[in-house]
């Protein structure tokens, strides 16, 4: 039985538009040679962890005719490109001001769904700027727009580059 990759859950899966950012965004990740392991099937949803040098960067999760990419909770993750995360102390990722533009459209707002116990969510500084009711998990892509692919193109080749410099071998 042949193994089912990310392209072929994508081709499944999406529709025209966001097929080619998400085929081509897997590119990405393949040209930068990172891991992108054998899915995991719950219920109709596909996770792929992306990882690299044994470290989980991200995850995808395919649904339907949807797609959401999400930080991981490692320390090279853009989790921690937020104040507050973890006890962690705040970085700054190597991104230029555009793609932090993006981002910022991207910051999750609290829904009070009571996984942090913080509702109505926490002041953070996220990538430079100050937002107010922010949910735990700070940032996140959930049907990606065009330039949102660009965004977390470069927040992974930095996460990526944060780990051949920071992380030993």
């Amino acid at each position: 039985m042949s193994s089912i990759t990310i392209e072929d859950v994508i081709n499944e899966r999406l529709a025209s538009g966001m097929k080619e950012n998400a085929l081509d965004f897997s590119a990405h990740l393949r040209s930068l040679d990172l891991s992108l392991p054998e899915f995991k099937q719950e219920q109709r949803k596909y996770q792929f962890d992306i990882e690299y040098r044994g470290i989980m960067l991200c995850f995808i999760l395919i649904s339907h005719a949807s797609i959401r990419i999400d930080s991981s909770q490692v320390p090279c993750s853009w989790i921690y490109w937020s104040d507050g995360e973890h006890e962690v102390k705040y970085e700054e990722p190597d991104v230029d001001d555009k793609i932090k533009k993006i981002a910022w459209k991207r910051v999750r707002t609290c829904k009070s769904c009571g996984a942090c116990g913080q509702a109505p969510g926490k002041r953070k500084r996220v990538l430079g700027r100050d937002f107010d009711h922010v949910c735990i998990s700070a940032l996140g892509f959930s049907l990606p727009s065009t330039e949102s692919w660009e965004c977390l193109k470069q927040f992974v080749t930095a996460m990526k580059n944060d780990i051949d410099n920071y992380v030993k071998s």
